[in-house]
């Protein structure tokens, strides 16, 4: 498959690197309700690709994703329904994002720069993120005159905590990609481009051995899990664990502890 606004690669079996292609005369990468949909559309055919179980997502040059685009929202505020064009553009950042972190696949962000605004917050929905040292990260809506409209209100605090999420929210700053790994918000720093894509690729390589039916009730109970109360994600997470019990590959993976051996998944 080919898109317009993402470049899509495999470097071997079972990997994906999505890179976010500026077009045209575009120098970076920002997030138009177009770009959302094609997103959408993205990972539903990556995850219909049975042997794929992880997913790299990065940028091109400097920028990993400058944010929604500013262009677009310019045209809502001149418009007779702004209310409603405001949150159906909101509704649509938020369907890509949920996209990317209800996905049964392990993704990853790989910051090759500047990640601000949508940009953050599509590295918010990921799995794992790790940073160049030149990158900078942030939600800036606030020097708009908006909030952050695509999750980062509630993603953000979980991974940073609440006194820390509300700075960079209220703030606009952004921070370097040290602070950030000091904070929770990205897990590893590397120095250029070359070291980010094979970091990120052998992280995604850590779970090319697993059953990819399994690693996706791993998502399904850490992400339902985080949402939930705290006896719902309880009774989540007992029916997930009873689930495996009819699977194969539970058997198998049973089965090849017991007889000493490395388990031979069916997915």
């Amino acid at each position: 498959m080919s898109y317009t606004h993402f470049t899509v690669s495999y470097p071997e079996t079972g990997l994906a690197l999505v890179t976010l292609t500026p077009v045209g005369d575009a120098k970076i990468f920002q997030f138009s309700s177009e770009k959302l949909r094609e997103l959408v559309k993205l990972f539903d055919d990556l995850e219909a690709k049975p042997e794929l179980k992880a997913v790299v997502i990065t940028g091109t040059g400097n920028v990993f994703a400058a944010g929604a685009d500013i262009r677009e929202m310019h045209t809502i505020t001149e418009g007779k329904n702004k209310v409603v064009e405001g949150t159906a553009f909101a509704a649509s950042g938020h369907a890509a994002m949920d996209r990317i972190e209800n996905s049964r696949l392990f993704v990853i962000a790989a910051f090759n720069g500047s990640a601000v605004g949508g940009g953050c917050e599509t590295g918010l929905a990921c799995d794992w993120r790790i940073a160049v040292e030149r990158a900078k990260l942030g939600q800036p809506e606030i020097n708009l005159g908006l909030i952050p409209g695509w999750g980062a209100s509630r993603r953000l605090e979980r991974l940073v905590g609440t006194a820390r999420a509300r700075f960079m929210i209220f703030t606009g700053e952004l921070i370097s990609a040290k602070t950030a790994n000091e904070w929770g918000l990205v897990q590893e720093v590397v120095a250029d481009d070359s070291a980010l894509i094979e970091s990120a690729l052998n992280m995604g390589r850590k779970v090319l051995a697993k059953s990819g039916l399994i690693l996706g009730m791993c998502k399904k109970a850490t992400v339902g899990g985080s949402v939930l109360s705290e006896k719902e994600a309880q009774i989540l997470e007992q029916q997930l664990f009873g689930e495996c019990f009819g699977t194969a590959d539970t058997r198998e993976g049973i089965a090849a502890f017991l007889e000493k051996r490395t388990p031979n998944f069916c997915q």
